[in-house]
């Protein structure tokens, strides 16, 4: 199954991208192996990747896997490099495992490569359909029945108050907590365990844990012992702080806080308990509902 695996990736990653055609993307502009900046190599090095998962019918592979395995041996990106050739073994035992156990993704897999493989003509929402087939299978079968998908999205997300609460929020700002999962990391560079304001024994863990190799990426984490102007959790506490915005009994409208980075949707007009104010259609999609610019560093 990886034959065929690497067949969608390849289709998936072509160069020509005209409309009906099924690539979404074409690797081989980032890539340059010749490249000598930081930026660049960093660039290269993803694009590289994304080529060795198409397989050698990919125009740029063999250039592809030697670029990768050549960083692998420099001091400075062979954290990186070796994570992508690590990366693409997995990723191909991940399919070979789905396949092994669950018939109905290797029929769909198959499906795919075997649809790609005939040369159909096809338009662009076929095209969504097939590539969602394996790779988003939620979402199938939204474009053709939007209704639908919109009543029965709206049906499991329907909540059923049984009887009204005896004892009623009357200070929601006061009565509410805000909670928040915050995921620490190790310190700076910068910062040695031993200058941190803590116990020895959590001092020692920062320092054993600072000593292990990275094998995992998480998006937006705090480092310990970060200065409070740097820190996004007081980032998003100051911005909560200071904008606790009015909402009038007779009409909710958004909370002002897009300009704090912070989000927040409409509630019901007038305490009704099912609001018509969200877009039916990106619900019915998935699409975010939430608009808001997400802290980057």
């Amino acid at each position: 199954m990886i034959d065929r695996f690497e067949y969608i990736v390849y289709r998936l990653f072509e160069p020509d991208q005209a409309e009906g055609s099924f690539s979404i993307f074409d690797p081989s502009g980032q890539f340059d192996e010749d490249v000598d900046d930081h930026t660049g190599i960093a660039r290269s090095l993803t694009a590289a990747f994304m080529i060795t998962l198409a397989g050698k019918r990919h125009r740029d592979s063999g250039r592809a896997e030697s670029f990768i395995r050549r960083m692998a041996k420099s001091p400075q990106w062979a954290d990186l490099a070796g994570c992508y050739l690590t990366g693409k073994k997995l990723v191909q035992k991940e399919i070979e495992t789905a396949c092994a156990q669950n018939p109905d993704f290797s029929n769909r897999l198959e499906n795919l490569y075997e649809w790609l493989s005939s040369e159909e003509d096809f338009n662009a929402d076929q095209a969504n359909e097939r590539r969602w087939s394996v790779f988003f299978p939620e979402g199938t079968g939204i474009w053709e029945n939007r209704q639908d998908r919109i009543k029965q999205l709206r049906k499991k997300r329907m909540v059923n108050i049984t009887e009204l609460n005896t004892s009623p929020l009357t200070d929601p700002g006061r009565q509410i907590l805000f909670t928040s999962n915050v995921l620490l990391t190790v310190p700076d560079k910068s910062m040695p365990p031993e200058e941190l304001n803590l116990t020895n024994d959590l001092k020692s863990s920062i320092f054993q844990a600072s000593q292990e190799p990275q094998i995992y990426w998480y998006d937006h984490p705090v480092q310990i012992g970060v200065k409070p102007e740097q820190n996004e959790v007081f980032y998003g506490l100051r911005g909560l702080d200071a904008r606790p915005d009015w909402l009038p009994h007779r009409r909710r409208w958004d909370a002002a806080t897009l300009g704090d980075r912070l989000d927040a949707q409409p509630g019901p007009h007038d305490r009704r308990i099912v609001s018509d104010e969200g877009p039916s259609d990106p619900v019915a999609v998935r699409c975010t509902l939430v608009l808001g610019h997400p802290l980057r560093r």
